[in-house]
């Protein structure tokens, strides 16, 4: 028996409620569930419940058994004290739990009330061993059941999530659109594996400073490789950019990162060195990019302002030491794609957000994408015939998995809903 299943049933009142009974014998009568509560305290607030001749209004808290209660010392937490009903599902011969200020809660046992067959289906959702829990019950996705709704709510639970940490840099930055724009652009072309990275360079390295020698591609080399100390003084080039970057460094009083790029399980083309060199040719001679990507909300892989051309050394080298015949110096569509869905949609998500305009705005544009494809997104489509037309669907089933499949949260998915009704 699951919690969060209870939780369901009595949200829903999937249960028999007609003539309840406490454990002391008194009549229950639901008049208000209450509010599912997320977060800590009481599971369901703002209830109102009639026991006996009397209406209480206050919150209920839900638990397998009584004794649950007190393994999680609720009977010492304040917090618990407006709690007016404790909802089990376990028959229990204790007549009431107590709280904190010794008051008697009633208790109320749910196991004869819930239909045999929604338990049983409940066991086969939950104690089954498969990594997405609900195939097997349904094979493919029923006609009868609308998701589009329930994409929409992952798709802004995924850029919530992703537009958090950027309102703490926007914060950071006196609420400076322009220079937050600019750091998240630099953690885009870490990808996730060097983000961290990149975006303490984009830190130590102010926007100004770049912007003084925007017309000097040799000078915006030496200011991020040197500050990512990835110099290689060993070669030529190497030493005429650390020569340059020392004069730079000192001249704008710059300090360089103490983290380490990682290079293990990368193509050459993602290695932090050449990602360094294109994001120096992205933003050489580049003015007004903020007005350009996130005023103007345009979705164009192919904008001029991703034709870049980098210095002559990496368009034969990927890193200091190892020499190719060419490389692929110019922007992919697939990497241009990743900086408009984790950098550039989620900053105007939030931008919406923050000055009351409706986010979904920003959220049509991934529509205009094409849709991701990895490991993940393939188990949804074929477990469950989902379709993955565009960017915005791959976001959505991206959070399906990894935020409902994965932590098992059946009880909060249209799927799992349709299983348990």
């Amino acid at each position: 028996m699951k919690e969060s299943f209870l939780h369901f049933v009595w949200k829903y009142k999937n249960f028999n409620f007609k003539q309840l009974k406490s454990t002391y014998g008194e009549s229950i009568e639901i008049l208000n569930s209450g509010i599912h509560n997320n977060d800590q305290g009481p599971d369901f607030l703002n209830a109102k419940i009639k026991i006996g001749k009397t209406i209480y209004a206050g919150h209920v808290e839900i638990h397998i058994q009584n004794e649950d209660w007190y393994k999680h010392l609720h009977q010492n937490d304040p917090g618990y004290n407006n709690v007016i009903l404790h909802v089990v599902f376990e028959n229990t011969s204790e007549l009431y739990t107590l709280n904190q200020a010794g008051h008697q809660i009633p208790i109320l046992c749910l196991e004869n009330n819930i239909d045999s067959d929604l338990i049983a289906r409940q066991n086969e959702l939950f104690l089954n061993t498969n990594e997405i829990k609900c195939l097997g019950l349904i094979r493919k996705m029923p006609e009868k059941i609308k998701y589009s709704n329930f994409l929409q709510r992952l798709v802004i639970e995924r850029f919530e999530s992703k537009s958090n940490w950027m309102y703490q840099l926007l914060q950071t930055n006196n609420n400076n659109y322009e220079n937050t724009f600019y750091q998240i652009l630099f953690w885009g072309f870490g990808l996730k594996i060097n983000a961290p990275f990149f975006l303490d360079i984009a830190q130590k390295t102010p926007q100004i400073v770049l912007a003084k020698c925007i017309d000097d591609l040799f000078q915006l080399e030496a200011i991020l490789m040197g500050q990512a100390q990835i110099i290689d003084t060993a070669t030529e080039y190497g030493m005429r950019l650390f020569k340059e970057y020392q004069y730079l460094a000192k001249k704008f009083q710059l300090e360089s990162t103490e983290i380490k790029p990682k290079y293990s399980k990368l193509f050459p083309s993602s290695f932090p060195t050449f990602r360094l060199a294109q994001f120096a040719a992205f933003i050489h001679n580049q003015k007004s990019l903020y007005s350009k990507l996130v005023d103007n909300r345009i979705v164009d892989l192919n904008h001029e302002v991703f034709d870049i051309q980098v210095s002559g050394f990496w368009k034969n080298h990927y890193s200091f030491k190892t020499e190719n015949k060419k490389t692929n110096h110019k922007l992919s569509k697939d990497f241009i794609q990743k900086l408009y869905i984790n950098s550039i949609i989620p900053l105007i998500y939030l931008k919406d957000r923050l000055h009351h305009e409706s986010p979904t705005q920003g959220l049509d544009m991934l529509a205009k994408l094409a849709p991701e494809k990895n490991s993940i997104l393939t188990k949804m489509q074929n477990h469950l015939e989902l379709s993955n037309k565009n960017a915005f669907e791959s976001q959505a089933l991206l959070q399906w998995y990894n935020n409902y499949c994965k932590m098992h949260r059946c009880t909060e998915c249209v799927i799992g809903f349709e299983v348990l009704t």
